[in-house]
């Protein structure tokens, strides 16, 4: 009977340290993704600059949800998808709006 309980302790002391190992490669896991989230709010401003004009991104963008809205009576929290494509040579931004809707603002 002592052969029988010193195996049934090795087994129960083999499992405590295999759960212990698999507890502590979970943390370090853990810290990577906090590190990549934090890498990614990295704030951007791009502004395009073409002669006297000096138009920003955010400006372009608000410009377009707006003109959807109020000109073309759409609703701005309906938008899935908005591609702005500006040409600065005409002084203008054409936008989509969920591959349906097309429209053009000056810049």
């Amino acid at each position: 009977m002592a052969a029988a309980k010193k195996t049934t302790a090795t087994k129960t002391a083999a499992k405590a340290t295999t759960a212990k190992k698999a507890t502590a490669a979970k943390k370090p896991a853990a810290k990577k993704a906090t590190a990549t989230k934090a890498t990614a709010a990295v704030k951007t401003n791009v502004v395009l600059q073409f002669g006297d004009l000096n138009v920003t991104y955010d400006t372009i963008v608000t410009n377009a949800k707006n003109n959807y809205q109020y000109e073309m009576g759409g609703n701005v929290d309906e938008i899935k998808k908005l591609s702005v494509y500006v040409k600065p040579e005409e002084n203008a931004a054409y936008y989509v709006v969920n591959d349906k809707v097309q429209g053009r603002i000056g810049l």
